[in-house]
């Protein structure tokens, strides 16, 4: 199965189960950028409830710019506030230490562009959960894709977590909030990895399309 994707920051557990039962996955590079996803946000699981955490970025043509061409705007001091938000919710998550340097090094990766950086990002999330597929950037935009499955628009809607549109019901696994606010479905995929760490791979992979 071909699979066509649009970028994602620390992306759902959706979008990475989809992205584990594919054999080449195609990021959308020449889209307009929308505004409010998945793109350039995450979502996590707090003591107070689901918090979202926001790259900032420049879109140096307004409405009308090339994903290509988002620049992230490292005037906001972003990358330091991710973490220790990152730090805070998952501290005592059973695998919190195993996982928590390599999350640092992704967030300070030195990519200056949101596409590259994202896909660092990405490619490490597939090491943890033991993903080999092919990854590649479009070469250009098309509405339809009839030899792929698109999902630019199906994962990145704005309400991201909660519910599933492509996957099959996930099994519970373990929150660190879990008994204070009751369990959260489809959040950002390092929920998953931070709480239950080597398992995360075969959870993802008894999710069904």
């Amino acid at each position: 199965m071909d699979l066509l994707l649009s970028t994602a920051y620390f992306p759902s557990i959706e979008y990475m189960a989809c992205l584990s039962k594919a054999n080449h996955v195609f990021i959308e590079k020449h889209e307009t950028y929308p505004k409010q996803s998945l793109r350039n946000r995450c979502y996590l699981a707090g003591s107070q409830g689901v918090q979202m955490l926001t790259v900032p970025v420049v879109k140096i043509q307004g409405k009308n710019t090339p994903i290509d061409e988002i620049r992230i705007d490292d005037n906001q001091d972003f990358r330091n506030h991710h973490f220790k938000s990152i730090q805070t919710l998952y501290s005592s998550a059973p695998f919190f230490d195993y996982y928590i340097d390599f999350i640092k090094e992704d967030i300070f990766n030195s990519e200056t562009h949101l596409l590259e950086y994202n896909l660092i990002i990405i490619r490490r999330l597939m090491s943890f959960l033991k993903i080999q597929v092919d990854i590649s950037f479009t070469d250009c935009f098309q509405k339809y894709e009839n030899n792929k499955l698109d999902l630019r628009t199906v994962i990145s809607h704005k309400s991201a977590f909660g519910s599933f549109s492509i996957i099959k019901k996930v099994p519970f696994y373990s929150q660190v909030f879990r008994e204070k606010n009751g369990f959260f479905e489809n959040l950002s995929v390092i929920d998953l990895i931070f709480n239950e760490g080597p398992s995360a791979s075969s959870i993802l992979k008894n999710s069904s399309i």
